[in-house]
């Protein structure tokens, strides 16, 4: 072979080589724009979560008012525990915002994500999925306390305001609340995340009592495990679930003495003791719809009860 043709051939060579290279520079190039291209998306996204997020905490915080300090003020002073708050943005990061990997569960209200604390604590985080606007006007009745300024922890009102099915007995019929009024609501609110099912409009075929009823019976039958959202009791200690279906019972007991205080709640919450049995739930009558559509077309008998009376009115509405 002459010694051009050799010269040639190597030539092509380093040609190739060339190009091959230059092409990998290129190939490698593309993957790290594409990586930080989508890396930059995903950046977007969070921040756009967290504004989002944060814009609703400040709605909701905006709506409260600044009397809810006064209200925590007062529940201090009367003995309880300081309970930890936390922003959206600790939250989001504690969950990796809100990551599918990080979640362990869905309820009927929405799913239960873990997440980690800066300090390394675990917790878990439920966050409430299309129903942002209706558990946002029940939330609202856990601060009906809120409405009222002054250092008053209890007092009577003659403008009744709320949600029905979360207002407490003693608020709903004589317009007397007070921080169990607030407590009475969280319990309502407890169950209906255990059961997944909500306490306005439950139905059951063998009883016409409502859903605090209806887990108040199969407690003191032993039957509790069958209040528990199907979903949840695959995700949860059915233990830990459990105790907090008897501490919403006792949460919603009808007389207003009867119930916990928040900080006691959190201490059952957190303990693992013996527990008080719950009496009777609040509003704890057979609901007849036939028999109140009659009743509140004709005179109201003597012998009515001032429970039945307020679930007319208050279904009118």
């Amino acid at each position: 072979m002459a010694s051009s043709e050799l010269g040639s051939s190597g030539l092509k060579r380093r040609i190739l080589r060339a190009c091959l290279a230059s092409l990998g520079a290129v190939l490698i190039l593309c993957l790290i724009l594409i990586s930080f291209t989508w890396k930059k998306k995903k950046d977007r996204e969070k921040l756009r979560q967290v504004q989002e997020l944060q814009q609703q905490q400040l709605t909701r915080e905006g709506s409260i008012g600044s009397s809810s300090r006064q209200f925590y003020t007062v529940e201090n002073d009367n003995g309880d525990l300081d309970l930890p708050l936390f922003d959206v943005t600790t939250i989001l990061k504690a969950t990796n915002y809100f990551s599918p990997s990080n979640k362990i569960g869905e309820g009927g209200f929405g799913p239960v994500y873990k997440g980690v604390l800066k300090e390394g604590k675990e917790i878990a985080v439920k966050r409430l999925s299309n129903l942002d606007t209706y558990i946002f006007d029940k939330d609202q009745d856990f601060g009906m306390a809120r409405s009222f300024g002054g250092n008053e922890t209890e007092a009577n009102t003659l403008r009744v305001v709320g949600t029905y099915g979360y207002m407490s007995p003693e608020y709903a019929v004589d317009g007397h609340f007070s921080v169990k009024s607030d407590i009475f609501s969280f319990g309502v609110l407890i169950l209906e995340i255990i059961s997944g099912q909500k306490n306005r409009g439950f139905y059951h075929h063998d009883h016409h009592h409502n859903l605090l009823g209806h887990a108040w019976i199969l407690h003191n039958e032993g039957r509790s495990l069958e209040l528990i959202d199907s979903h949840l009791a695959q995700s949860w200690y059915l233990s830990e679930v459990l105790r907090s279906m008897h501490v919403a019972l006792l949460c919603v007991q009808r007389n207003p003495e009867d119930r916990p205080s928040m900080s006691n709640v959190v201490l059952m919450l957190a303990s693992e003791g013996a527990l008080p049995k719950p009496k009777e739930p609040g509003f704890f009558t057979e609901r007849n719809l036939f028999h109140e559509a009659e009743t509140s077309s004709s005179k109201p008998t003597a012998g009515s009860s001032g429970n039945e009376l307020s679930f007319t009115v208050m279904e009118g509405r």
